[in-house]
């Protein structure tokens, strides 16, 4: 009984003397993802999940997943508002934050590069599947001749309207040069 207790407790000590040294590397080394954002738990992390099942380090483990989740937050942050966040966003994220979120946002922006074709696919444009591939389209101002992917030419005046495959006309509608028409 008592050898157990005692030894148990100089474990406890052991592993909270270990802490101050790990938490800082647990907390960068959490998130290990890939080019699609896919996050995969490094093995410290379950390491910790079974410690904390015992009782040991369970303070210090929820620190650890509470970052892990404010990481994941992060991304979809990324997904929601694009590559720049609002300043009031950004006021809440410690600068170990933003950094990932720079990293991440390039590792993304280097993956969309890579696939696609010469332009790249944006792939965080249509979250949700559009209901159609082609949309009418009206042009708010000239803008000279386009060329969609069959190598039709198309001549962008103002007022004149088009059914055109909406991914080519999504930047063309943030710049101002084209709007969507709902009928």
């Amino acid at each position: 009984g008592k050898d157990r207790g005692k030894e148990r407790a100089d474990t406890i000590h052991q592993i909270q003397a270990q802490l101050p040294a790990e938490k800082p590397a647990l907390h960068l080394r959490l998130p290990v993802c890939d080019s699609l954002g896919s996050c995969a738990v490094p093995h410290q992390v379950h390491a910790a999940s079974r410690a904390l099942s015992t009782g040991v380090i369970k303070p210090s483990l929820s620190l650890s997943f509470h970052s892990y989740d404010r990481l994941l937050r992060i991304r979809a942050l990324r997904w929601e508002y694009g590559s720049v966040l609002p300043t009031t966003i950004r006021f809440h994220m410690c600068a170990e934050e933003m950094e990932w979120f720079n990293q991440y946002k390039k590792s993304l922006a280097t993956y969309m590069r890579s696939i696609g074709g010469e332009e790249g696919l944006d792939i965080t444009q249509d979250v949700k599947p559009p209901k159609s591939l082609y949309i009418e389209v009206r042009c708010l101002k000239d803008h000279g001749e386009f060329e969609i992917d069959d190598g039709t030419v198309i001549l962008l005046k103002k007022n004149s309207q088009h059914f055109l495959p909406r991914w080519k006309c999504e930047q063309l509608i943030r710049q101002g040069v084209l709007e969507h028409v709902i009928s």
